[in-house]
C-alpha cells in the first residue's frame, strides 16, 4: 500500500490495471481506477479489445513497424503475450507499479 488514509490511519491505493500485448506497449489499454482499496483487492468489469494478425502455423503474433515515411516496414513475429500490470494512481507523483503478469 502507497498512501494511508487521513481518516482511518490505514494504507490503501488507488489501483487500475494496465493491459498490452507483448511489444506493443504504445497500444496499451487501462481499466478505471478503484479508489481507496484497503487490501489490494479492486473490481474491474471492463472490456479490453486488441486487434492483431495470428498465423495460426506458426502460432506468432505478426506486427508491422514503420521507421518513417521514406523507410521500409518490417514485420516483427512474436509469441501472443498478454501483459498485465497493476498500477497505484498518485496525483502528484509518478503512478507506482504494484504488480506484473505476462
Amino acid at each position: 500500500m502507497q498512501e494511508t488514509s487521513v481518516v482511518t490511519g490505514e494504507s490503501m491505493s488507488d489501483i487500475f490495471v494496465k493491459a498490452f500485448l507483448q511489444g506493443r506497449i504504445q497500444e496499451s489499454q487501462k481499466t478505471d481506477i478503484h479508489y481507496r482499496s484497503m487490501d489490494g483487492e479492486g473490481q474491474f468489469n471492463w472490456r479490453m479489445v486488441f486487434s492483431f494478425d495470428y498465423l495460426e502455423a506458426e502460432q506468432v503474433i505478426v506486427h508491422k513497424e514503420s521507421k518513417g515515411l521514406w523507410k521500409d516496414s518490417r514485420e516483427l513475429k512474436v509469441p501472443p503475450r498478454l501483459v498485465l500490470q497493476i498500477w497505484d494512481d498518485d496525483k502528484f507523483s509518478r503512478d507506482d507499479q504494484l504488480g506484473k503478469e505476462v
